[in-house]
């Protein structure tokens, strides 16, 4: 009897162990079904930024955790429900699309340029709740291939750890990358802490009085003038008028009476 109710166990343990390696398995295998909004172009080339969300589109397919539904496809659901997607930015409008073309996740978000550098701000928004599920910010300084070979990989990546449930370790082409962006940025800093100082050393400069030094240079100037006057004074006053040889001296005739 003890025998029986210790195999009966096993089997129980197994079956429940087995069910809950299915439904993991089945949640591990399910793709969320998702939709691109027109990234908005700040500073950068509309069609620059279209072939970004074509790549962002088959990284995300890659991740195996995505359907991504086409362009063409979304457009025409959305042309034939009479919706404009001009325009159409905010989370609010994402989760009006998603929808209208039935899907659970909507991603929607800019590409813009300041200088030299990238950057990329998309939102994964879940349609069902119109919550954020993910928020991921990526800047890039340099050419816009970065942008178009690891940019939008890492940021597919991303997405599909925070839908799995999965956290993404940095690859060490990432780590290096932010490193040098991180040495670029201090280097930055520091001459920008240089540039700050020397502007406030000539700003000092500038309140001090203009006419100081010149008095100064007056001052000397005039007291080397009234000394060469005093020194040329006193020689010429010690100094007898001497009577060339030769001349004699004529004697003044006397008064009348």
């Amino acid at each position: 009897m003890r025998f029986i109710s210790s195999v009966l166990l096993v089997v129980f343990i197994v079956v429940n162990i087995g069910g809950d390696f299915a439904v993991a398995q089945e949640q591990r295998q399910k793709k969320f079904s998702i939709g691109i909004l027109a990234m908005d172009a700040l500073g950068v080339p509309a069609d620059e930024v279209s072939a970004l969300s074509d790549r962002l589109k088959t990284e995300l397919f890659n991740t195996r955790a995505f359907e991504v539904m086409e362009r063409a496809k979304m457009e025409e659901i959305l042309k034939e429900q009479g919706f404009q997607q001009t325009g159409c930015t905010s989370d609010a409008c994402a989760v009006e699309v998603g929808q209208l073309i039935g899907v659970e996740k909507m991603i929607a978000g800019s590409i813009g340029k300041v200088g030299n550098t990238y950057t990329v701000n998309l939102r994964l928004i879940d349609v069902e709740t119109g919550k954020i599920d993910e928020a991921v910010t990526e800047d890039c300084t340099g050419p816009i291939d970065r942008l178009l070979v690891i940019t939008m990989r890492n940021i597919a990546e991303t997405m599909a750890n925070k839908v799995l449930g999965v956290e993404r370790k940095l690859t060490p082409e990432e780590m290096k990358m932010r490193e040098e962006e991180a040495k670029k940025r201090t280097e930055e800093e520091k001459g920008l802490a240089q540039l700050k100082k020397k502007q406030e050393e000539e700003a000092k400069r500038a309140l001090q009085p203009k006419g100081k030094k010149k008095t100064w240079l007056w001052f000397v100037l005039g007291g080397a003038v009234a000394s060469g006057g005093v020194t040329a004074a006193l020689l010429l006053g010690g100094k007898k008028e001497e009577k060339p040889p030769g001349e004699t001296e004529i004697p003044l005739p006397p008064p009348h009476p």
